[in-house]
């Protein structure tokens, strides 16, 4: 997998040190950009806002020297995997002829063109080559030539500019290439090709190549005064970081303070509104318990009034029994004395 990082915000990715399955990832694509940064490149893009962006779209982003490793673990304390452009134009090359892919050489020098294919053929025999062109200015031969790029359909497309030249075009052209892997590659190809003398291997894995680069030109000197800057704004970067990051903690713990706050009224509020509970259900039990006895003594009162009614309706019975009694008497008593006369 493939993860964006940035480092003196410009993109670096990492692809846990397997080039391979990153490129098995990204050959199927269009117009897929595969650049690599060192030191100085990644000055010069940090100033640059074209070049910014041109990187930030890019397919893959590779450091290619081991100062942009130490300061990426210096100021993020992690780990950045890099590949010296040298070892990624070697690494390429095995993956085009291992994987059965074939490649296409565009550039400005086409005097060199033949040297470096025969050079390819030697080293990698089982590479195909489609074929070269040399850029031109001229913008229909251009469209002529992208016609036939689609044509042939080459997996691999290098572009033989200086750095800035190369990103530039592919910027202006991007989408007429239809091409799925565009890997810039400029220093390399000058080695290949004898325009340039290569550093040996011992100096490219001591990664000494920069001295190399010095002691064959003394005036390149101000190839340093790039890493000066580059550190100076590395250590920047680092103040900057952790001040960033004592800002996050601040800010946690005035969160965590707050919440804090927050929790502790919640629960001042929630034992009030509790106690408010207490009060109003006792309040209504009370009310309860006052109307229970107001209705008990309704209940008595109605109950003394039935009985007072009762024990009048009994009077009354026995009343009217009495009279019913003194009118059987009145009944009986003539009878019995026209019997006796």
């Amino acid at each position: 997998m493939i993860n964006k990082n940035s480092l003196l915000g410009i993109r670096i990715d990492t692809f846990n040190n397997d080039l391979y399955a990153a490129l098995d990832q990204l050959k199927d694509g269009n117009d897929v950009l595969i650049v690599t940064l060192d030191v100085h490149q990644l000055l010069s893009v940090r100033f640059n806002k074209k070049l910014k962006n041109i990187i930030e779209n890019a397919s893959l982003v590779i450091a290619a020297h081991p100062s942009i490793s130490k300061a990426y673990k210096f100021i993020y304390k992690e780990d950045l995997e890099y590949i010296k452009d040298f070892n990624l134009f070697s690494s390429v090359l095995s993956y085009i002829e291992q994987r059965k892919m074939t490649m296409f050489l565009f550039g400005d020098e086409e005097k060199y063109f033949f040297t470096i294919t025969e050079k390819m053929k030697k080293i990698y025999p089982d590479i195909s080559i489609l074929g070269t062109y040399q850029n031109t200015k001229n913008k229909s031969e251009l469209d002529k030539a992208f016609i036939g790029f689609k044509k042939m359909d080459p997996d691999v497309f290098f572009i033989y500019m200086p750095f800035k030249k190369s990103l530039y075009w592919f910027n202006e052209n991007n989408g007429k290439l239809g091409m799925k892997l565009c890997v810039p590659m400029s220093r390399p190809l000058d080695c290949f090709c004898g325009k340039k003398k290569s550093p040996s291997m011992k100096l490219i894995e001591a990664n000494k190549d920069e001295a190399f680069y010095l002691k064959r030109n003394i005036f390149r000197i101000f190839l340093y005064f790039d890493y000066i800057r580059f550190w100076i704004l590395v250590f920047f970067e680092k103040v900057a970081v952790n001040r960033a990051k004592k800002r996050i903690m601040k800010n946690a713990k005035r969160e965590a303070k707050r919440e804090a706050k927050l929790e502790k009224i919640k629960a001042k509020e929630l034992k009030k509104e509790e106690k408010m509970a207490l009060k109003e259900s006792k309040k209504e039990a009370k009310m309860e318990a006052k109307r229970e006895k107001i209705r008990a003594k309704e209940l008595k009162k109605d109950e003394k009034q039935a009985l007072k009614e009762a024990k009048k309706a009994l009077k009354e019975e026995n009343k009217a029994l009495k009279k019913e009694k003194k009118a059987l008497k009145k009944e009986t008593l003539p009878k019995e004395e026209d019997k006796k006369e």
